[in-house]
């Protein structure tokens, strides 16, 4: 699709207003008609609500709320454009699935251990 940058900023601006106007909705619909709902479904709510609502926990529980907003519109973008992963070949070969061998320099980097004794003169 040939979509011009200010349509993908269109877009992004309408799945956030979407979403803050759901939320803003679902939340005064709960606040508001919490006490129409029937039997333990009106005081599990009620209750939930009562909790939410205590200073403390109503801005973690909005904080956890936009963590999570932001993780699922990761994961979104995430399976649209796919992953940033880039695999870095410093030879210009193709290698296979399987794991490369490790070049004898990089191993022989790791087994290195400095000696303090080695570099004295004498």
């Amino acid at each position: 699709m040939n979509d011009r940058p200010d349509d993908h900023g269109r877009k992004q601006v309408a799945a956030a207003t979407a979403i803050l106007l759901g939320i803003g909705a679902a939340a005064c619909s709960a606040l508001l008609g919490w006490r129409h709902l029937p039997g333990v479904l009106g005081e599990w709510v009620g209750t939930v609500i009562g909790v939410m609502t205590t200073p403390f926990l109503l801005e973690a529980s909005f904080a956890l709320l936009g963590l999570c907003i932001v993780a699922v519109l990761n994961h979104r973008r995430w399976l649209r454009e796919g992953d940033e992963w880039v695999h870095l070949d410093p030879t210009g070969e193709s290698t296979s699935s399987q794991d490369p061998e490790p070049s004898p320099a990089a191993d022989a980097g790791q087994r290195c251990v400095a000696d303090p004794r080695a570099n004295k003169p004498g």
